[in-house]
């Protein structure tokens, strides 16, 4: 290899993250045919001819505090640039050309000028946006949203999204999310994160009397982007939509697919919450009300009685996949946890999924936090796993 050939890969390799590699050959549709944890991961083309040499693995270093790690990105930037047929930079133009959903952001302006506060405020509220949605994915039964945050959430908000290109003649910013991000045979985590976000955006749009319907356990998130979005000086003057990359492995999603826009009224609604009603006056009542109807034709179980979440342990005895009798945004993992009471079955997030594959790999027990109900004498944990101590809350560590 000539020197300056040789100087052009070593610059692509320190301006390339190893992670956005990972995510380029996933989303090629290339093989990983092993890793060691945190170190390597070994992959093939998705079609390789026989008798050509290319069934011997290219290697993806992982980890950064090793000595040889430099040489190693050299070398497997070499070998997919003889692969592809590109040169350094036609190389780094295809591996930074990843899938990305967009959340566009418009605002209205006085001619061709807008405020640049108000254009500041957008883009501000754009990303705590991605930010909480992140978070709620990460945990859907998180009770705060502080600055604490896992690995996966760090890792994206970091590394998965961007700001893209301005449209010309208006006032749009494109925000970035990378589809597959992370571990490369993890869940899509940011494709989770935009279509919790378009969903909660959508569920802004509903008339109050239809509060009822929805789900208690979006209510904390959505309050939290409602109280986001009511940060905006001037609410009516902007408008979001979704631009959905197409990927064949996931499908596109059907939320948010037209603009959407926002009522100031209505954000106060959802960010207070419904109010409490009184308990009514039961004196002289003989009987109470029947409970509320359900079919158990409905895949999701009854919502749990208002308690207090507990923590519950035990081994994962199973563990898999439905993707039969889902409704849209419903999460299609789950396990069984056996513990002291018997065995509970939790639906359970892509990274919890992934989480307790490692757990049961390991032998290892796991802890959720969540509420129990019973339905046709199972026990139907709702909740999530504990991946992190210090993220639940201490009187129940």
């Amino acid at each position: 290899m000539k020197q300056p050939e040789a100087d052009a890969f070593r610059d692509l390799a320190e301006s390339i993250t190893t992670s956005a590699i990972s995510d380029f050959l996933k989303g090629s549709g290339w093989i990983l045919t092993g890793r060691r944890a945190g170190r390597l991961e070994f992959w093939l083309p998705p079609s390789s001819p026989h008798g050509t040499g290319a069934d011997a693995p290219f290697v993806l270093p992982l980890d950064d505090r090793t000595p040889d790690h430099a040489p190693l990105v050299r070398e497997l930037l070499v070998r997919l640039a003889g692969h592809f047929g590109d040169d350094p930079r036609g190389l780094l133009q295809r591996v930074k050309a990843a899938r990305w959903d967009t959340l566009t952001l418009r605002m209205r302006g006085d001619g061709d000028t807008v405020c640049l506060e108000d254009a500041a405020c957008l883009l501000k509220t754009g990303t705590e946006m991605l930010r909480l949605s992140a978070l709620y994915t990460d945990n859907p039964y998180r009770m705060a949203w502080g600055s604490r945050r896992s690995a996966p959430v760090a890792e994206y908000l970091r590394d998965g999204v961007r700001l893209g290109r301005p449209d010309r003649g208006g006032f749009a910013f494109p925000v970035l999310s990378r589809v597959w991000h992370s571990e490369a045979d993890a869940p899509a985590f940011g494709r989770h994160v935009m279509t919790n976000l378009a969903g909660s955006l959508e569920r802004m749009q509903k008339d109050p009397a239809q509060d009822a319907e929805v789900r208690t356990e979006t209510q904390l998130f959505d309050a939290a982007i409602a109280k986001c979005l009511g940060a905006l000086p001037h609410v009516g003057n902007v408008a979001m939509s979704f631009h959905w990359c197409p990927d064949p492995t996931l499908g596109t999603p059907t939320a948010a697919r037209e603009p959407l826009t926002f009522d100031a009224s209505r954000l106060r609604h959802v960010a207070e919450g419904p109010p409490r009603k009184e308990a009514p006056d039961t004196a002289g009542t003989p009987t109470t009300p029947p409970p509320p109807r359900w079919s158990p034709a409905d895949p999701s179980p009854p919502p749990a009685t208002r308690r207090s979440p507990r923590r519950f342990t035990g081994r994962i005895t199973a563990i898999g996949v439905n993707h039969h009798t889902l409704r849209p945004g419903q999460s299609p993992y789950f396990l069984v946890l056996r513990g002291r009471e018997g065995e509970f079955l939790l639906s359970v997030s892509p990274e919890d999924y992934s989480f307790a594959l490692r757990a049961r790999q390991a032998g290892r027990s796991v802890s959720a936090i969540g509420t129990c109900s019973v339905h046709a004498g199972r026990r139907i944990l709702r909740g999530s796993l504990i991946r992190d101590e210090g993220m639940i809350p201490r009187q129940l560590r």
